[in-house]
């Protein structure tokens, strides 16, 4: 009989979903999923000295949380970009046990504008289902917005190669999250991927708007055509 998985890591990037899936599998009854425990904004470390000591000794301090846990089965949240070491750091994870949930998000463009503005009025999650729409219009630079699709592309494409040899089950925000009706079905996959019992799972979590960013945006048509003029229409398509 094959023994249920106790350990998991949620790979990914800011603005995929992370926090949501997170609350859905900690909302099972087995399972302990903290977020993003190598960065300071989630408030599991205290200060940029004790980040960068773990950073550096990454395998050590998940370890170090799995130990803390008081439920059977123990996951987190790790970004591309929270240590040096992400490659080996995964590689490593899928070796000694730990099973690997990749979540992607396919639109680049709406990621890099979610978390533009995001930043920008320091509004990431909305759990009193509270909607800003009304009183928000937002410009975005071309430098700006440029800046961040090529990061984008270089983080998905890093994400690629990492994964390339090592076991992993994906999630999709647009297919498996961002309609709250498939969230069970989604979850259950995972549950069967750790092979763990199905339950019922629930989130607080609302989108931090109901309207398009076409519709939020001011100079969204422009920011769109300045993808081609700097030829990055291609390497978007090619990533998702």
């Amino acid at each position: 009989m094959i023994s249920r998985a106790n350990k998991f890591v949620i790979l990914s990037q800011s603005r995929s979903g992370s926090t949501l899936l997170k609350e859905l599998l900690g909302s099972h009854p087995s399972i302990q999923c903290e977020g993003e425990i190598l960065a300071l904004t989630d408030g599991y470390l205290s200060n940029r000295f004790t980040l960068k000591a773990w950073q550096r000794l990454p395998i050590l301090y998940f370890y170090c949380r799995k130990f803390q846990s008081k439920r059977e089965v123990y996951g987190f949240t790790l970004f591309i970009y929270h240590t040096p070491y992400i490659k080996g750091s995964i590689e490593t994870l899928s070796k000694m046990g730990w099973k690997i949930i990749h979540l992607k998000r396919k639109n680049i463009i709406n990621q890099v504008i979610s978390n533009i503005i995001a930043r920008r009025n320091w509004y990431f999650h909305n759990f009193n289902n509270i909607d800003r729409t009304a009183d928000n219009s937002f410009d975005i630079s071309e430098d700006e917005f440029l800046k961040a699709i090529r990061i984008r592309i270089n983080w998905h494409q890093k994400e690629k190669s990492i994964l390339h040899n090592v076991e992993h089950l994906q999630v999709i925000y647009e297919d498996d999250l961002e309609d709250n009706n498939k969230w069970q079905d989604t979850v259950d996959k995972i549950f069967n991927y750790l092979k763990i019992e199905s339950m019922p799972v629930n989130s607080g979590l609302h989108k931090t708007y109901t309207k398009s960013y076409s519709e939020l945006v001011c100079n969204y048509r422009d920011l769109i055509a300045c993808l081609d003029h700097h030829n990055l229409s291609e390497k978007l398509r090619e990533i998702t």
